[in-house]
């Protein structure tokens, strides 16, 4: 989320009963980050309602914002036909924000190259079972961090020699201690 500076001005404009990721968000905007000072607009999907509160709130004070209902279930024809319908709509802000058409067909091709890209996420993240990691945890978050902001067409071809060299590095037999200290 963010630091307890960064959720404390957040809740200068939302309740204290909000989430600290609600909080979180609109802290940033009022420290001035500069990704969130950068921002022309914000899209926000959300289930609940602190979050289209806080959608709400980047609109009134920081950024224009649109929030799109993503349903808490999939299961009926009738949710999936309502979040189709937000799809839709966020595709038709989109266009007219940046005056471009979005072509379903470059959309179908990028959705295949990004599940090419988690494909082989999870193909290094696997490693990690091993009983002598090739990578460590901090290393696998780094991979993560870099998927969310390199390019797929640029990352796959890195990810795919990443992962030749690591599952050539040889395991054994001998388990390895492994614990997750958590807290809250």
């Amino acid at each position: 989320c963010g630091s307890p500076e960064v959720v404390a001005q957040g809740e200068v404009i939302t309740k204290s009963v909000f989430c600290d990721m609600s909080k979180s968000v609109i802290g940033h905007f009022m420290t001035k980050e500069p990704l969130h000072e950068a921002l022309d607009q914000v899209a926000m999907f959300y289930t609940c309602d602190t979050m289209r509160a806080t959608s709400n709130a980047i609109d009134n004070y920081f950024k224009p914002s649109h929030g799109y209902v993503v349903p808490r279930t999939g299961d009926k024809p009738s949710a999936r036909a309502f979040f189709r319908e937000e799809m839709v709509n966020f595709k038709n802000d989109l266009e007219k924000l940046t005056g471009n058409k979005i072509d379903d067909d470059k959309v179908r091709e990028s959705i295949l190259m990004h599940k090419k890209l988690r494909q082989m996420v999870h193909k290094i993240s696997d490693l990690r079972k091993r009983n002598r990691p090739p990578l460590s945890g901090c290393d696998f978050l780094e991979i993560t961090r870099a998927y969310r902001t390199i390019p797929a067409e640029e990352q796959l071809p890195v990810l795919e020699e990443l992962y030749n060299r690591l599952s050539a590095v040889p395991d054994d037999d001998v388990p390895r201690l492994r614990i997750m200290i958590a807290g809250g």
